[in-house]
């Protein structure tokens, strides 16, 4: 396969249309799934809404103007907001996943992850009474939202939501409870933040801007929500496992530290709905005597990101785990987690294309396939699960937004490679975490993993 050159590809002046590099690939991969090269595509760029498309939508998450406002997402554009008074801020409520099917590709169900991105060749749009994603105009699959669970209406006497202490991920993952317990992160306040990420900004948005969902999610309330989410909501809203998650801290977060900062979260919860629903925990990576208290408090899974794996490229693109914990210690950590937690339940994520973020990452596509297939293989042959997501540079980001789309080219072959190096092993699925695997069977709505094959 012929050597592309990422940056003569960000330079030509000229892109083929949606339709020409759908089919492009679709000759280039025939043995991909269509699928998995039209949801990357999807996610690489991005999407908007036609405003026709969004009627009754009351019960979907809030966007303020090109951005989304959600309760557990960690990525958020809010500087548009800056100069506006609260009452002059136009929001919208929308789907944040969606399912595409059919269309000229004949597609099987398959879940897609919503970026809006003002811009965006990908619209959703209302034709001949019909929810359709058109790309450049041209029609590419119908459209279907996803439910919205029963729960995320209320809200308590003060008028806090319930969904901005607790979300479900339906769409990406389905019937995976989430909470943000804290939006203040270590990293950021030492002026280390990775590169791609704008968890820190976004609080110090909200902040300014006087958003009124706490900083700091209460623990009480928190386990309060858990157990009417898990007690009452039904059908395909039913959670089967929850994702605690938050900034690092360092520095003793309101008297406690990282570890039992979390522990605090898990330990409340449990105590509301028991052991039958399995945690996960997204947190910095951990000694193995801080894995033993988690694993104390009954069944836990492990989820600590690195973010990207080339040894030279990861502390340039995450400073700050690179300063506090350092590469190797990380992956020892992750390794060693699977002596207590066992094969399947310890996982790590890479930001698929942030290794190709100029000028700091790789210029070949092929070298930056390499980079990641080797992790995928180092990590997964010790029984560690790695997944990945699509990055799409975010305002509030070190990157920010001067990077055209990740190469679809890339991402089909990280897929592959996933898939591949996944069947090498033969690794437990990652249900609890991100859902099913195959082509209409996926709901893993960030990346194609999981829609190659299984």
């Amino acid at each position: 396969m012929a050597r592309i050159n990422v940056s003569t590809l960000r330079a030509g002046e000229n892109y083929p249309s949606r339709e020409e590099e759908l089919e492009i690939h679709f000759g280039r991969f025939p043995d991909v799934p269509r699928e998995v090269i039209v949801k990357e595509d999807i996610l690489r760029h991005g999407l908007t809404y036609s405003p026709d498309t969004l009627e009754n939508c009351d019960g979907y998450s809030m966007f303020f103007m090109d951005s989304r406002r959600k309760s557990y997402h960690l990525y958020t554009r809010l500087e548009s907001m800056k100069e506006q008074a609260p009452e002059q801020r136009e929001w919208i409520q929308a789907p944040s996943y969606l399912y595409i099917s059919g269309g000229p590709y004949g597609l099987r169900n398959t879940c897609v992850h919503v970026r809006l991105t003002p811009g965006s060749p990908y619209r959703v749009e209302r034709v001949d009474g019909e929810l359709v994603i058109c790309g450049d105009g041209v029609p590419v699959a119908k459209v279907t939202y996803p439910p919205v669970p029963s729960y995320q209406t209320k809200a308590f006497p003060d008028g806090t939501r319930y969904a901005d202490l607790v979300s479900l991920y339906f769409g990406h993952n389905p019937n995976v409870a989430s909470v943000t317990c804290s939006r203040h992160c270590h990293y950021f306040a030492k002026g280390m933040p990775c590169k791609f990420c704008d968890f820190g900004s976004v609080a110090n948005d909200m902040e300014k801007l006087g958003v009124t969902w706490s900083l700091v999610k209460g623990m009480d309330r928190v386990a309060d929500v858990m157990e009417i989410v898990f007690k009452e909501e039904s059908g395909p809203t039913t959670p089967i496992s929850y994702c605690l998650t938050g900034g690092t801290m360092a520095d003793d977060l309101e008297g406690v530290d990282d570890t039992t900062f979390y522990l605090g979260y898990l330990t409340a919860i449990k105590e509301r709905i028991g052991n039958r629903w399995p945690a996960i925990l997204m947190i910095e990576a951990k000694p193995k005597e801080d894995i033993k208290r988690f694993a104390e408090t009954g069944t836990v899974s492990l989820q600590s990101n690195m973010e990207v794996w080339d040894k030279d490229l990861f502390p340039v693109i995450c400073p700050g785990k690179a300063q506090k914990v350092g590469r190797e210690e990380w992956v020892r950590r992750l390794v060693g987690a699977v002596d207590i937690l066992g094969q399947g339940n310890v996982m790590t994520n890479f930001v698929a294309g942030v290794e190709l973020a100029q000028p700091y990452g790789f210029r070949e596509i092929s070298d930056a396939v390499e980079s990641t297939t080797e992790g995928l293989d180092f990590l997964m042959s010790h029984g560690v699960l790695p997944t990945l997501c699509v990055w799409i540079p975010e305002p509030g980001s070190v990157l920010g937004t001067r990077h055209e789309p990740v190469p679809l080219e890339y991402l089909i072959r990280v897929d592959q490679a996933w898939y591949e190096t996944w069947k090498k092993y033969w690794l437990p699925p990652p249900w609890i975490a991100a859902g099913p695997m195959g082509p209409g069977r996926s709901i893993y709505g960030v990346s194609g993993i999981l829609d190659v094959g299984y």
